[in-house]
């Protein structure tokens, strides 16, 4: 059967105003537009396609590319002839931040396998513990479990291949492709990736929005298939953002360094916060050679 033309039609505009597209989230796009032009709900198993991907690959007639993602099983959709089919970059906001809850950020960078981490259905936080910990996430997870759906982190590999796949995709003197090389061989962290970042020297920058569109696309197309509504996920109004600092004084934080007692952060973390206080030019010209010279010293020792 001949699939209707207004079904490609819908696609090509869909695409158009925004493109590539994760497919799940595309067909969902799909039937809204369809429905909003009063045609009927497309189902791509009446035309003997075995699902929707296989209609994509198949049954378009050759007007959209389909390819595996970097980010989770969905793969990305995109019309022929785009000239870049990489990373989205509408309509996720780049600039110097992000529009992400840090603690979703954090569940999602934090690569820790030993670290479990969940959203609540109903509650829409984030309930994260150590494996075979016993606190009051892991009791209230565990309890109702019907009630959270796990959060799957960006593991550490797929953090550093993102790196490689920067470092191969640009021109970088040699001097600065050595430090690179180095650093890349060190287990993910992120202190690896703050190094990593000023090594690169004026590329710093292209490098931090990209890394941010790679982490939102994994974000959101775990949303998507959760039926996670993005702006759940988004910053909260000012008046949530003041209550959350009352709560930082008792919640548990997420990360791999913890805070020590008395609330102060360990050597790591504070090396971290003071990276981020820093510009590109001072990490490129004053923290680089220092890192540099303590890695080589380390790799003959």
């Amino acid at each position: 059967m001949q699939v209707p033309s207004p079904v490609l039609q819908a696609l090509s505009e869909i695409l158009a105003a925004q493109s590539p597209q994760f497919a799940a989230r595309l067909k969902q796009r799909l039937t809204a537009a369809l429905q909003a032009k009063d045609e009927p709900a497309f189902d791509e198993r009446k035309f003997g396609f075995k699902g929707f991907r296989d209609f994509l690959e198949r049954g378009t007639q050759g007007l959209f590319l389909v390819e595996p993602s970097t980010v989770g099983s969905d793969v990305m959709v995109t019309p022929v002839g785009a000239k870049d089919h990489s990373i989205p970059t509408a309509p996720f906001a780049v600039g110097t931040s992000h529009s992400i809850r840090n603690d979703v950020w954090q569940a999602f960078t934090n690569p820790d396998p030993a670290r479990l981490r969940f959203w609540g259905r109903h509650s829409f936080q984030v309930r994260h513990y150590l494996r075979g910990e016993d606190s009051p996430h892991s009791r209230e997870v565990l309890g109702s479990p019907e009630a959270f759906i796990e959060i799957a982190p960006i593991t550490a590999e797929t953090q550093v291949s993102w790196m490689q796949q920067f470092t191969d995709q640009h021109t970088i003197p040699e001097e600065r492709r050595k430090v690179i090389e180095s650093i890349l061989t060190k287990t993910y962290s992120s202190g690896i990736n703050a190094a990593f970042t000023g090594a690169l020297g004026e590329l710093g920058s292209q490098w931090r929005q990209q890394r941010i569109r790679h982490i939102l696309l994994a974000i959101h197309a775990w949303a998507d298939t959760h039926g996670v509504p993005h702006e759940r996920l988004s910053l909260r109004t000012p008046s949530e953002r003041d209550s959350s600092l009352v709560m930082a004084g008792t919640e548990k934080p997420f990360r791999n360094d913890h805070v020590g007692s008395g609330g102060i952060q360990d050597p790591r973390e504070r090396a971290v916060r003071l990276l981020d206080m820093l510009s590109d030019e001072e990490i490129s010209r004053v923290v680089v050679p220092i890192l540099l010279s303590t890695l080589l010293v380390k790799g003959k020792s």
